[in-house]
């Protein structure tokens, strides 16, 4: 479970992104200093504070805040408009943060379509669609990327339907598109990450997730400096 504390202007984009991970705690706090580092202090200290950016001007801030890290480790990562500071747990956190700030909704749809046009899928037919969403559960839980039976029915529960028929019709759309044929350039689009096995739902949501996080492009400094 990561535990984070979040200071900041009601964000709902940012509490709704985090609301759909699972193995995350959210605990929202007042922007007063003094509450934050009180709180901070008994979560001793948490994975990961969100503060408004401009909440760390003072340096003796930054100063307090180090003190709470107890393996005296502490990365600062600055955005657009928010900070994070993360006390453990550092390569998760960072992969968390570029899924905050660089992907809405609708630009990981986009991305995800325009992979799965390059892949040679069929963008109308039902079983893409559904392998669709199945991508976007899975990248923003990690977790079912090893339980393709929850993930199944994640997306029918969606539309309402059969898990049965769900599953059938993502299948199909795999066995359409990887053909072998198309072995050569399946291989050269994944950059070698594909080792040429026959395709299984499994593997495929692994190597499409592995390639939206690979081609996501970093609007930020992912470590503004470290303590």
């Amino acid at each position: 479970m990561i535990k984070i504390l979040i200071a900041c202007d009601n964000d709902n984009t940012l509490f709704s992104k985090l609301n759909k991970m699972d193995q995350i705690e959210i605990i929202k706090l007042d922007k007063n200093i003094k509450i934050i580092i009180e709180d901070c202090k008994k979560n001793n200290p948490p994975d990961m504070l969100i503060l408004d950016k401009n909440i760390l001007t003072d340096k003796k801030i930054v100063k307090k805040i180090y003190q709470l890290s107890s393996n005296k480790n502490l990365i600062i990562s600055v955005t657009n408009s928010r900070t994070y500071l993360c006390f453990d747990k550092f390569s998760q956190l960072l992969d968390l943060i570029k899924i905050l700030e660089n992907f809405t909704d609708a630009t990981l749809e986009n991305s995800i379509y325009d992979m799965l046009w390059h892949l040679r899928f069929n963008l109308y037919s039902k079983g893409t669609i559904y392998l669709k969403d199945a991508i976007i559960i899975a990248y923003y839980n990690n977790i079912l990327l090893y339980d393709t039976n929850q993930l199944i029915k994640q997306v029918a529960q969606k539309y309402n339907l059969d898990e049965k028929n769900i599953r059938n019709n993502i299948d199909n759309s795999l066995n359409r598109a990887f053909t072998y044929e198309n072995l050569k350039y399946d291989i050269e689009f994944f950059k070698g990450y594909y080792d040429g096995r026959k395709i299984s739902l499994k593997y495929f949501i692994s190597l499409a997730v592995h390639y939206i996080q690979f081609n996501s492009n970093s609007n930020f400094s992912n470590i503004l400096f470290t303590l």
